[in-house]
């Protein structure tokens, strides 16, 4: 096998390696950060509630955005994959490098029909 052979078969497997590792991965809700309880009407103090997530600025992801929010739902035991169900939307109200803060929009009509 001569040098440009060689190198050929390197670039092939470092190609593949690079598209298998950069298979999507959806940001993750990670923490709830729920307002102070002031004795206010549920709903109020669900519209305040903050969603952390493990993506920010490095992802793209800036203070502005919005986001598609999906939940995982596994239909059928035993397949590898969940289905991912729309349930509404994430306004980014505040992005770090590695993380991100927003507020989340329920779509009434998709959680409504499961």
């Amino acid at each position: 096998m001569n040098h440009r052979t060689a190198l050929v078969a390197a670039l092939l497997v470092t190609s593949s390696l690079t598209q298998a590792e950069a298979q999507f991965r959806p940001p993750r809700i990670r923490h709830v950060i729920n307002p102070v309880s002031t004795g206010q009407a549920v709903d109020q103090e669900l519209a305040e509630r903050r969603y952390y997530i493990d993506r920010g600025l490095t992802s793209s992801i800036n203070k502005g955005d919005v986001l598609n929010v999906y939940r995982e739902k596994r239909i059928v035991r035993g397949l590898p994959v969940p289905m991912r169900v729309f349930i509404g939307t994430m306004l980014i109200t505040d992005a770090q490098q590695s993380s991100s803060v927003g507020l989340f929009e329920p779509n009434e009509t998709a959680i409504a029909t499961p």
